[in-house]
């Protein structure tokens, strides 16, 4: 299976774990009656629950094998995700503001930026760009590189 399918794949089991523990948290305690416990057997549930949960792990160390070529470019994603992050929050306030005081009606302050508004955009717009092309480079060795997973062959997910 391509890396790429296999992500797809986790991201599905990871949607699945999450419906099977919303259902058992629903249907553990319900009225006498007002529940299929066929259809809604809590057991069995929780029974799928561990064998998707173990499904997601032997995936996850599958993946991460094979990303260790790439790591290095997730992580750099990660942290200019931070610095986009942290550029969207600085104040580039600059010049006479005026603040209500508790003396006078308005109080005059003078800010200065040592970073202004166009520098903040500059550098976002390169750390975005520095992105795009790291994520190219990872789906590009997303979709190139097979990985070894067995799990039942009939999962429709795994199909090409």
């Amino acid at each position: 299976m391509k890396l790429q399918k296999a992500l797809k794949v986790k991201k599905s089991l990871v949607g699945e774990i999450a419906t099977l523990q919303r259902l058992i948290q629903q249907k553990n305690s319900f009225i006498d009656g007002t529940v299929n416990i066929d259809f809604f057997n809590v057991p069995k549930l929780y029974e799928q629950l561990e064998d998707k949960i173990s499904q997601l792990v032997s995936l996850k160390m599958i993946i991460n094998t094979a990303n260790e070529q790439i790591q290095s470019k997730i992580y750099m994603i990660s942290e200019y995700k931070s610095l986009i992050s942290f550029w969207n929050g600085l104040s580039t306030v600059s010049g006479v503001q005026y603040q209500n005081g508790y003396a006078a009606a308005n109080i005059e302050r003078i800010y200065v930026a040592q970073f202004d508004e166009l520098y903040k955009i500059e550098k976002i717009k390169d750390l975005q760009e520095k992105i795009d092309k790291l994520q190219e480079d990872i789906d590009s060795y997303n979709h190139n590189i097979d990985i070894p997973w067995g799990v039942n062959p009939d999962d429709e997910r795994l199909e090409a």
